[in-house]
């Protein structure tokens, strides 16, 4: 038997009133319970969204004069479920409780504030967003592999960050920005399998943005990347904040930018190449490098390190080891590139070939303000001198070649054309490579 009674005229509120002020008198039995709560919203103004696996469950409930929360509180006990509160009027039922963090990368976006209504089931997942594209005047695209994603959504008066954070809830997934107004949606990246492996070839492992990355399980030797959304033209960046460099080692950082974007979004790269058996983990942050403030955001990916499938194949057969690298009589080794610099005589005077340095690169930056600060930022680290060429008189400029892969010398270029470099030599033996906040005399002295 089905029943439903639900009192229309018990306590009836304005919608401007929170549901949890309201008193239901309730009476249903074996009832679905996606219509029971449809039914529940339309009494109290709310909005109740459903997971997916939960929506098609019977209830059996009575209550009188009962408070909403009363009655949420019961269906959490009686049929395990959990409800989380997303905002006034807003609740998200599932079998557990889900990550809300999807829709963070909407944080600061004032045009995520209108408000919308959606009513949609089993809706195409780029249609709905679509929609809310449609009322905040931005773009979202979908990552390859959630182009028949459907969904439901029956969202009345909410705000549309409201109604992406609802979407990344019940679908798994996680929103990345891309450029000026333009987003990625993507699945939240599942943990790769234990044991995992890859070709020598293979191009690297890539964690991105999102809520719970989880854990890299990987074999020593291999590299993974870490791609994190930020904005050059705010005070923030991220930096590596924790790292074991005998576990993993951490490369030089990359920052993308969409040439000629006016609002400045861009994304952080962290190469890593995991160095020996065992578990450690990388921590990120995202902080203001002028001040000494705590980060607004971080980043931490628990790093699983197994015995590489090369240095197994080594230990077994020690004779079928490939034959070391050689570099041609340059110094230069196949893959890498000899990049020349030109710099002042007085910074030549102690280096020889052979050495290992630092490169720096002094430039204005512009600040969120638009006034320029000089400031200071190390490019590249433990770069060996394949040759120089020192001048004759020490006012006078020399050129140094230096051993880069072919991206690193990319960036040495750009520098080169946009600031002034400064080498710093290394100890004999010192390899290990640190993360570098720019300096500037506002730090300095602050």
């Amino acid at each position: 038997m089905r029943s439903l009674l639900l009192a229309a005229a018990l306590f009836a509120v304005p919608a401007a009133l929170h549901a949890e002020t309201q008193h239901l008198s309730i009476s249903v039995a074996d009832y679905p319970l996606d219509k029971f709560l449809e039914t529940l919203s339309q009494q109290t103004k709310a909005n109740f969204i459903v997971a997916e696996g939960v929506q098609d469950r019977r209830v059996s409930l009575s209550f009188k004069n009962a408070p909403v929360k009363e009655v949420l509180d019961q269906l959490r006990q009686s049929k395990g479920l959990s409800y989380q509160e997303l905002g006034p009027n807003l609740y998200l039922l599932a079998n557990k409780p889900l990550s809300l963090d999807g829709a963070r990368a909407l944080d600061g976006y004032a045009v995520f504030g209108a408000t919308l209504t959606i009513r949609a089931r089993q809706a195409p997942l780029q249609g709905l967003f679509d929609q809310i594209g449609g009322q905040t005047k931005t773009n979202f695209s979908l990552a390859e592999g959630l182009e028949g994603s459907r969904a439901t959504l029956l969202l009345k008066k909410v705000t549309a960050r409201q109604a992406v954070q609802v979407l990344c809830a019940i679908k798994g997934l996680t929103v990345n920005i891309t450029g000026s107004g333009s987003f990625i949606v993507r699945p939240v990246n599942p943990a790769p399998a234990a044991g995992a492996r890859r070709l020598p070839d293979s191009r690297p492992l890539v964690v991105r943005d999102t809520p719970n990355p989880g854990q890299v399980d990987i074999a020593a030797g291999e590299r993974f990347l870490i791609e994190l959304p930020g904005n050059l033209k705010s005070p923030y960046e991220w930096v590596v904040a924790e790292i074991d460099p005998g576990m993993v080692s951490v490369g030089q950082t990359i920052m993308t930018a969409k040439k000629g974007d006016p609002d400045g979004y861009a994304t952080w790269v962290f190469p890593f190449q995991a160095l020996k058996p065992g578990g450690t983990s990388v921590l990120l942050e995202y902080r203001n490098a002028r001040e000494k403030e705590a980060p607004i955001k971080t980043f931490k990916l628990a790093v699983t390190v197994s015995e590489g499938a090369a240095a197994a194949a080594a230990a077994a057969e020690p004779e079928q080891k490939a034959p070391p690298m050689k570099a041609d009589p340059q110094g230069i080794f196949t893959g890498y590139r000899g990049v020349s610099l030109s710099l002042p005589g007085h910074q030549l005077a102690f280096l020889k070939k052979g050495d290992h340095v630092d490169v720096m690169v002094t430039f204005d930056a512009k600040l969120a303000d638009n006034r320029k600060e000089k400031v200071t930022a190390t490019i590249l680290q433990n770069v060996r001198i394949v040759d120089i060429s020192k001048p004759a008189k020490g006012e006078e400029r020399g050129t140094i070649q230096i051993l880069l892969n072919p991206n690193e010398a990319q960036y040495a270029a750009l520098s080169d054309a946009q600031g002034d470099l400064h080498v710093a030599l290394r100890a004999p033996g010192d390899v290990e490579m640190h993360p570098m906040e720019m300096a500037s005399f506002r730090k300095l002295f602050r």
